[in-house]
């Protein structure tokens, strides 16, 4: 149950960190695409070809900062998976091991419950380290996206 609470937290601060980039970076570049699209429309002078250059070229800075953020985002979660996988592994591990020894199913039983509460608490462990993580990566990603501003 811990580990649902740490998980929610650590989810709740990386909507917070995403709704935080959207207004302050990736909104403005989407102004910025909209303007430039507005100029391209504008432009009677230009064929279709060319119209559709220049519709490519102003769309390409917000493609290029939602391609980035969802790649950070993504490594992130990957990051956090791996973490679990871990625990999972360390639990498996001890688990093969006791029911190797053990031959009771009681104690079966009890091994499978503290291995259990050992893997939810090494989970929670990745979440709450994980949450550590976000300024930097909120730092990372906000320096890329400055870029285009």
């Amino acid at each position: 149950m811990q580990n649902m609470k740490s998980q929610n937290a650590l989810q709740n601060e990386i909507e917070n960190i995403v709704n935080e980039l959207d207004k302050s970076y990736l909104r403005p570049v989407h102004a910025e695409v909209y303007d430039c699209s507005l100029k391209c429309c504008k432009n009677s002078d230009m064929n279709i070809e060319e119209f559709q250059k220049c519709i490519g070229r102003c769309s390409e800075p917000i493609i290029k900062c939602q391609n980035y953020l969802q790649e950070e985002l993504s490594s992130f979660q990957n990051r956090i998976q791996r973490c679990a996988n871990d625990c999972q592994d360390q639990v498996k591990d001890k688990m093969s091991s006791l029911f190797k020894s053990s031959v009771q199913a009681s104690s079966n039983h009890d091994a499978s419950d503290k291995a259990q509460k050992a893997f939810d608490q090494c989970v929670d462990n990745c979440f709450q380290s994980h949450v550590d993580k976000l300024n930097p990566l909120k730092q990372r990603i906000s320096l890329y996206l400055s870029q285009f501003m």
